[in-house]
């Protein structure tokens, strides 16, 4: 199994585990503080609840929020998230050509804070992976994974690994592979042949 990690999710992780971080610690500073001053009152309690909160959070988007990459298994290429995975057929997939987040997410439509989160990925390129028919539970992606990674124009997954052109080879060779095992290598050669406009 080749496991490429995703950009996209270390760009979410970074922005959210600092913020995250320091609200956690202003939250047991003022409990630390209360404890000796009772300055909160009756309500000492809320910066221990309020602690309790962010601390999962902050380890949701630290430490799980990282393991977010594309995963090439020999029967399927697989999308995994902090909790979640979907996985793709290699037979669902049409094409696995160069992507951009332009392409998708119109720069100036975004808000601030989206500009600001995603202005790396818009210097570079990506995969952009086409379905040519999405399993079932492609329809709930977005209850598990960011918006961002996935086409708007078209069904299809939207990565960015550093190096596009390794991604993209890494997952053609994967296709191959699987191609062999299941006897259709002539057919998957006919279909990247008439999309590189060959025939």
């Amino acid at each position: 199994m080749k496991k490429h990690r995703l950009l996209l999710f270390e760009l979410i992780s970074r922005r959210m585990r600092w913020k995250l971080f320091w609200l956690l610690m202003v939250m047991i500073a003022a409990a630390i503080v209360d404890y000796f001053t009772e300055f909160l009152g009756d309500l000492w309690y809320l910066a221990w609840v309020a602690a309790g909160l962010l601390l999962p959070l902050w380890f949701y988007y630290a430490i799980l929020f990282r393991r977010g990459s594309v995963q090439l298994r020999p029967k399927v290429l697989r999308l995994q998230g902090p909790l979640w995975h979907l996985d793709i057929s290699y037979g669902r997939i049409y094409a696995a050509t160069v992507g951009q987040m332009e392409q998708h997410f119109a720069y100036k439509k975004l808000s601030w804070r989206e500009q600001a989160m995603l202005r790396p990925l818009y210097n570079t390129s990506g995969v952009f992976i086409e379905l040519k028919e999405v399993p079932k539970s492609y329809r709930w992606r977005r209850l598990w994974f960011p918006k961002y990674l996935f086409g708007t124009r078209r069904d299809g997954l939207l990565l960015y690994s550093g190096d596009w052109m390794d991604l993209s080879q890494a997952i053609e060779t994967a296709r191959g592979d699987w191609a062999d095992q299941s006897g259709l290598r002539g057919r998957h050669q006919q279909t990247s042949a008439q999309r590189l406009g060959l025939e």
